[in-house]
This record gives C-alpha cells, structure tokens and sequence, in this order.
C-alpha cells in the first residue's frame, strides 16, 4: 500500500528497513495509519449516531476491501458486524450483470473461503471462527 501511495509499482516492499522504522515517503509512520484516519471524513458526514449504532458486541465503522465481479470493487467503510451481502448490495452497487455470488473470503487468502450459502453470516471474528474462517480483531 505505501509504495503505491508513493507512486510506485503496487509491490511489497523490501525489509528491512521495516514499515514501523521508516514509513510513507521516508516518515516514521505505521501501515496502520491509513485505518487509523480513514475514518474521520466519514465520521463528520454521519456524526456520531453511526458509531453508536450496530448491535452490543459491534459497533462501529470497518474498512472492507472488496474485489471480483461487483460494481464498485475497493476499500468501503461499512458498519462493524454487516454481512457480506449487505455489504455487496449497499456499497459495491451490486454483483455485475451476468455474474453470480458463489462464495467469498472474509479475511482474505488466509482466512479461509466460505459459500455464498453463508453469506448472511455477520463479518465479525466470533461469528465466522465456528465455520473455519476468521476476520482480523478491530484494534
């Protein structure tokens, strides 16, 4: 992510030095400073009622990236705790014509892959640990 940032070939990057130790364009900054203040712009559109919202356990906003045959693939904020066709339908526009949701991969290639069956399932670590899979803790 840094080095595309940088306006670099999307690569990994070399260690060391380490993204802890030398960060975006030389500074001394972690990758997790994009998480970290992706959130501000959507928070001063929808205020705090989006952070309060969400069931007991889940509550607020998470980065989603989304990719495949959706209309809008990318980086969604989504509320904590939202399921995968949720997530599809309302931020991505939609699966493309022609093309159908057959499964998916909550966290990622080593997360696991589920069936569109479970789709309904809420993206939350607790929740997608019983089917095999798993999702990375919020910080």
């Amino acid at each position: 992510m840094i080095e595309s940032i940088e306006g670099k070939r999307g690569m990994p990057r070399l260690r060391p030095p380490y993204v802890a130790q030398v960060g975006c364009s030389g500074g001394r900054r972690s990758s997790t400073t994009w998480r970290r203040s992706s959130g501000c712009a959507t928070f001063w559109r929808r205020r705090a009622v989006v952070f309060r919202s969400g069931p007991a356990r889940r509550k607020g906003l998470r980065s989603f990236s989304v990719s495949g045959r959706v209309a809008r693939p990318g980086v969604h904020l989504a509320p904590a705790g939202i399921t995968v066709r949720e997530l599809i339908d309302e931020h991505c526009g939609g699966m493309l014509p022609g093309h159908d949701f057959y499964a998916y991969l909550p966290g990622g290639a080593s997360g696991g892959i589920l069936p569109a069956s479970l789709g309904d399932v809420p993206l939350d670590f607790d929740t997608l640990q019983p089917h095999g899979a798993f999702i990375a803790r919020p910080p």
